[in-house]
Order: structure tokens, then C-alpha cells, then sequence
């Protein structure tokens, strides 16, 4: 990790922390409102590709010291969130797919721009998206 990707650890920490907790005892559209709720104030003022990598390599790394932190999508959650927060939006989506012997799987993943930015080490194709999130729940925005 770079200095820069070192400086934003703890906030990554407290992101995947948070991630897993709210999955834990929250219902799932309220931690999805969670991750994607914007930024009231915070402009990012880098490129945007190096700073969607640099919170996925981040995420990654924080991920491996929170037990459950590793789930798909605790991962997904957390890299929403900090991209949200930092103005970005992204699509969260969830997919599921069936194996030759019947066994359902699931996965998480999150894009920016079209391209995968976490939970890509997947079979492209494999997964039928099952849900896409891509920005705040407009109801939160009107009050309907």
C-alpha cells in the first residue's frame, strides 16, 4: 500500500466494522441506505480511477482483520460507503448463480463506471445479478 492508502486504513477499518455490524442487526435496506447515502460536503480532488483502486485495496487489506470481514458483501458494503462518502457513485450488485449439482452461491460485487472495482475474483457471467443499487434511496430524498 502506498503512504496515501496508509492514511485512510482506520477509516477503512471502521468502514468494514461498521459493514458487518449493520448486516448483522439491521435490516438490509437500511444498511444498503447506509452505504450509498451521499457526501454532504466532500469534493475528492484526485483521480477518480486511482482513488476507487486505492479504496478497494484498502478495503481488501482492512477486510482481513475483522472476523466475518472477508464476506463478499461486507466488502462490497464497505468500498459503497467510502466511495459514497467521497462523492463517487457506484452500483452495489448482488448475484446468485446454480452449479451443475444444484447448490445455489451468491456474490457481491461493486462497479464503478462499468468496471469491477471489489469482489471481481468471480467467473464473469457466472453470477445472474439478482440486485443493483446504485445510488441513495430516492424515497430518503423526497420524504415518500
Amino acid at each position: 500500500m502506498s503512504a496515501a492508502e496508509w492514511t485512510i486504513l482506520p477509516r477503512a477499518l471502521l468502514c468494514v466494522l461498521a459493514a458487518r455490524a449493520k448486516l448483522l442487526l439491521l435490516p438490509f435496506a437500511r444498511v444498503r441506505d447506509w452505504a450509498a447515502a451521499p457526501a454532504r460536503n466532500s469534493p475528492y480532488h484526485h483521480d477518480p480511477a486511482l482513488l476507487v483502486a486505492s479504496v478497494a485495496r484498502v478495503v481488501a487489506a482492512a477486510s482481513a482483520c475483522v472476523p466475518g470481514g472477508r464476506n463478499c458483501l461486507v466488502r462490497a458494503i464497505a468500498v459503497q460507503r467510502m466511495l459514497s462518502r467521497l462523492g463517487l457513485t457506484s452500483e452495489l450488485q448482488i448475484g446468485v448463480s446454480k452449479s451443475p449439482t444444484g447448490e445455489l452461491a451468491a456474490h457481491a460485487w461493486v462497479e464503478y463506471m462499468g468496471g469491477i472495482v471489489i469482489g471481481g475474483a468471480f467467473e464473469s457471467g457466472r453470477y445472474a445479478a439478482l440486485f443493483r443499487s446504485t445510488e441513495y434511496d430516492a424515497r430518503h430524498l423526497t420524504g415518500r
